[in-house]
């Protein structure tokens, strides 16, 4: 169940960041849908992390180990997108009032001035295609964050599956030397137990000829 709960808040997370760039570089029309979104995905990552660390926290003290660092590692990112989202609401609150005053071109690049202008100028003036160039360029920004932010989680993935290895590994070689310091006491033993039978031999053979030597000399 803890490789369960991990990787649905991971797959929660990505779903957030996601959310978050969306919110970030979104026409008016998506700006709602982007912002629920964040919402959303934020209460299910806690969700999963609370999951996460309750299980963690039933193994124990020695089974907890590796996964301390993810569990803090979760809660920070867990209070991050608390405070995130409570921004996002804040500018989107103050969007939506922009949006109210100058009309719904209005978008959280764009202020007072730069509004009037393109009024005055239309939609189709350089000075909009600019702002819509601006508005791509932002994204791909964002998009190109989300999958650095992916390829994070994956590297740590992986690096932790090396590092298993690497325990197990280990493991291997202590019980590899622990075997062959009981073999080398199999064979001692083998050894003194071949010496003390070759000796106890040798004392009845020894006997019998002593035994048949005197009765020789008694005749």
């Amino acid at each position: 169940m803890i490789k369960t709960y991990e990787e649905e808040y991971l797959d929660n997370f990505k779903k957030y960041r996601k959310a978050k760039a969306e919110m970030q570089v979104s026409s008016d029309k998506k700006l709602e849908q982007a912002f629920k979104d964040m919402q959303f995905y934020s209460k299910e990552a806690k969700g999963s992390y609370e999951q996460f660390s309750l299980s963690v926290k039933e193994l124990d003290f020695s089974e907890q180990l590796p996964f301390q660092r993810k569990v803090n590692e979760f809660s920070n990112q867990v209070e991050l997108m608390r405070k995130e989202v409570n921004k996002a609401q804040r500018d989107y609150g103050f969007i939506k009032n922009k949006e109210n005053l100058y009309g719904s071109h209005w978008n959280e690049h764009s202020d007072t001035e730069s509004y009037q202008s393109q009024r005055l100028l239309g939609e189709n003036t350089p000075l909009s295609d600019q702002h819509n160039k601006l508005n791509q360029v932002i994204r791909v920004g964002h998009e190109t964050e989300v999958i650095a932010q992916d390829t994070k989680f994956n590297l740590a993935k992986d690096t932790e599956k090396m590092q298993r290895i690497r325990d197990n590994i280990g493991r291997v070689d202590d019980e590899m030397t622990i075997s062959d310091k009981l073999i080398d006491i199999i064979r001692r033993n083998e050894s003194r137990n071949r010496f003390i039978l070759y000796s106890v031999a040798f004392v009845i053979v020894a006997a019998i000829l002593i035994m048949l030597f005197a009765k020789i000399f008694k005749r």
